[in-house]
């Protein structure tokens, strides 16, 4: 295969993942803009809303983790490494259903910044390597 071949199959696998990091990035201000409702003591309508939201998060996480590693196999051709990746999913959920509180959902609301600042963070990881991909392909 060509040089130039590999560099857009290695484009196409980032692509993917700056796509499922943005659609977890808007699952998670959806949990957190839930979460803020709950811990207001919103009830059971915004506590199921959160769990949903955090649950379609940590299928988006699945299907990053699957792509990190499609895109860690285009860049093995290319000699070149994929960014770090990812280390956190919800934990906690199992914790706020159990033990619904305003302790429990300060928790869940700091797990969600967090994992929000760890998104962005390997989002623009993966901005600057797409870049540099993009280099390389018009030097080709």
């Amino acid at each position: 295969m060509t040089y130039r071949k590999e560099l857009d199959e290695a484009l196409r696998a980032c692509d993917d993942c700056l796509d499922l990091c943005s659609e977890a990035l808007s699952s998670l201000k959806r949990a957190g803009n839930w979460g803020t409702i709950d811990l207001l003591g919103g009830g059971l309508i915004s506590g199921v809303s959160k769990r949903k939201h955090i649950s379609d998060v940590n299928e988006i996480l699945h299907d990053l983790d699957r792509a990190s590693d499609r895109l860690e196999d285009e860049l093995y051709d290319l000699r070149e490494t994929v960014p770090a990746g990812l280390k956190n999913t919800f934990g906690r959920q199992a914790l706020d259903i159990i033990f619904d509180n305003v302790f429990t959902d300060l928790l869940v609301q700091n797990e969600i910044r967090d994992l929000e600042r760890e998104l962005r963070n390997y989002e623009r990881r993966l901005r600057d390597l797409r870049h540099k991909l993009l280099e390389q392909r018009r030097k080709a």
